[in-house]
């Protein structure tokens, strides 16, 4: 992870947060990776791609974490762009990269999860962590 204020208290929370939900992302989709479920249709990203039942498990997690938090808004592949009211910064989570290797069984694919501060439009140049 390439950190710009390594020393910051804010920022060991926001590298410990992401850590931690990209760990429970993993302990959530884990059961799923190669069943038949994963596999099924179940709605539609904002970007268009399907949504797979594997997807949906994901993305059920990072909905928790965002409600639970309070602190961050999330930007997922399928939900969007959500925003909190009092956001300290914005993660970027693909929470399932590679839905359908994992849906197939393949242990390929990964969570991928990104931060920077709270701005109004925010660019690669901005990420934190």
């Amino acid at each position: 992870m390439a950190l710009k204020n390594r020393e910051s208290p804010d920022m060991d929370r926001l590298v410990s947060d992401c850590r931690a939900l990209a760990a429970e992302i993993r302990k959530a989709v884990l059961p799923h990776i190669g069943t038949h479920g994963a596999r099924a249709t179940v709605g539609t990203a904002v970007g268009g791609d399907a949504t797979m039942a594997i997807d949906a498990v994901a993305e059920g997690v990072v909905r928790r974490f965002f409600e639970e938090s309070g602190r961050y808004s999330i930007y997922t592949e399928d939900a969007g762009l959500v925003e909190a009211t009092s956001a300290e910064a914005v993660l970027l989570i693909d929470p399932i990269d590679g839905t359908r290797p994992a849906a197939a069984g393949f242990e390929s694919a990964c969570v991928s999860v990104a931060a920077t501060r709270q701005t109004e439009s925010p660019t690669m140049a901005d990420l934190e962590v």
